[in-house]
């Protein structure tokens, strides 16, 4: 496609890139369209103890990291 863009029609060499824009956009018009977000489980905790959280399981896999490259994987 990129070369049919470049070569035979003479539109240059960033075409395939132009032509990749329109591509994008019409894929991101389509998820626009047909996606229905999946929000999961609502939840009625404040906003801190959702950063806790978060804040804790990033703790946890960085620990886990750590580890794994100290050879300590158990």
């Amino acid at each position: 496609m990129g070369n049919m863009l470049v070569e035979d029609m003479g539109l240059g060499v960033v075409a395939p890139f132009d032509a990749s824009i329109a591509v994008m956009v019409l894929a991101g018009a389509i998820i626009l369209v047909t996606w229905s977000e999946n929000y999961g489980k609502t939840t009625h905790r404040s906003i801190g103890a959702q950063f806790s959280e978060a804040l804790h399981a990033i703790c946890a896999g960085v620990l886990t990291l750590g580890n794994a490259r100290l050879g300590k994987v158990a």
